[in-house]
């Protein structure tokens, strides 16, 4: 038999587009039953996965449309052609609105436009609530990242799902294990932030906090790699042309995978002040590559990311700046912390646990 691989949300999502990324670098290797992936056209090739690209997903109705009405469709059809489809693994919370024949499994992500419906508009908080109703109708196992994720599922969906552990974001398995059995990369004097541009993230408070950093003394640069909502975006550029250290900022948008990963390696801390989060993988990928992180104290992040992290308290100025600096003068011992943990997360170990429902 076979399984269907949707991967159709890459198109338009970030953070998910890495896990789909991970998943599928890895999904060769572990498994010697047939799959088959649908996807839209930017989704690069992976040698010895067949890959069905899918028109409709190059934009967001149109891939709305494949996954909530003619995934079924395609999987029969794929079925009756001898391929033996008896699977459904869909890399996101969005399940077709009938469930024929076939077994489905989801990957949930997070729950937050229900927990945090501040920041997302109407329309999609309401796409998202009838997506997660769709999981209950097909009878989905659900899929999900961590504990806490888990905990909030079954709260708000009736549903207990079963926690799988990702892989280190962008960095390949190999890449993980190389970084943990090397030395630690020097660190240069500079705050890097990696993320989408938008209100959860909070990065128009990161400025500020490098701000009142700079005006105490602090030498230091800040490095934002990331894009997003375009008026954000232009309140993010706004903001550092009013700042006095605007020389010290930097802007790096549709970063490479090699320049983010660069960037995140040489950084003296990664700074993550995001005000709502399912996971979090730029701090994943920065403790896998040595580097401390100073993360919103937020229980979707503490729950696995534990002592590994500095924390700091959102908008406490002053407890940012101290735990920066304590991030700044962390030394080797805290960094090997933060890459034995990391060492937990493999894509490979991922795609395993995945593929079993």
């Amino acid at each position: 038999m076979a399984v269907l691989i949707d991967a159709t949300t890459a198109e338009h999502a970030r953070g998910i587009r890495t896990v789909i990324l991970g998943v599928l670098g890895e999904l060769p290797h572990v498994t010697h039953e047939r799959t088959i992936v649908a996807a839209g056209g930017s989704l690069p090739s992976v040698e010895g996965l067949p890959i069905r690209r899918v028109a409709l997903a190059q934009s967001r109705p149109g891939r709305l449309l494949y996954q909530r009405l003619l995934l079924p469709f395609d999987a029969s059809r794929l079925d009756k052609g001898g391929e033996g489809i008896d699977r459904v693994l869909l890399l996101d919370a969005y399940a077709p609105l009938f469930r024929v024949h076939l077994r489905y499994a989801a990957l949930v992500h997070d729950v937050l436009p229900l927990t945090h419906p501040q920041f997302w508009p109407p329309a999609k908080r309401l796409v998202k609530r009838r997506a997660f109703s769709s999981l209950r109708r097909v009878e989905a196992t659900l899929l999900t990242s961590t504990e806490y994720n888990a905990r909030e599922i079954q709260r708000l969906l009736g549903v207990k799902p079963r926690v799988i552990r990702f892989g280190c974001g962008q960095l390949t398995d190999s890449e993980a294990d190389a970084a943990r059995n090397s030395r630690l990369p020097e660190r240069e004097p500079y705050l890097v932030y990696v993320g989408a541009f938008e209100p959860r993230k909070d990065v128009l408070s990161l400025i500020e906090m490098f701000d009142l950093a700079v005006s105490r003394g602090a030498d230091s640069a800040l490095k934002l790699v990331g894009s997003g909502d375009l008026a954000y975006v232009a309140a993010v550029k706004a903001r550092i042309a009013a700042s006095p250290y605007r020389e010290r900022i930097e802007v790096v948008t549709q970063a490479p995978r090699d320049v983010a990963l660069r960037l995140l390696r040489h950084a003296t801390a990664l700074i993550f002040p995001t005000l709502a989060e399912g996971f979090g993988l730029p701090i994943l990928e920065a403790l896998a590559l040595g580097t401390p992180v100073v993360a919103s104290d937020l229980d979707s992040i503490r729950s696995w990311a534990g002592d590994a992290v500095f924390y700091a308290r959102p908008f406490d100025p002053r407890d940012w700046l101290e735990s920066i600096a304590a991030a700044a003068a962390s030394g080797a011992v805290h960094r090997r912390s933060g890459q034995a943990l990391a060492a937990g997360y493999r894509w490979r170990h991922c795609v395993v646990e995945m593929l079993t429902f």
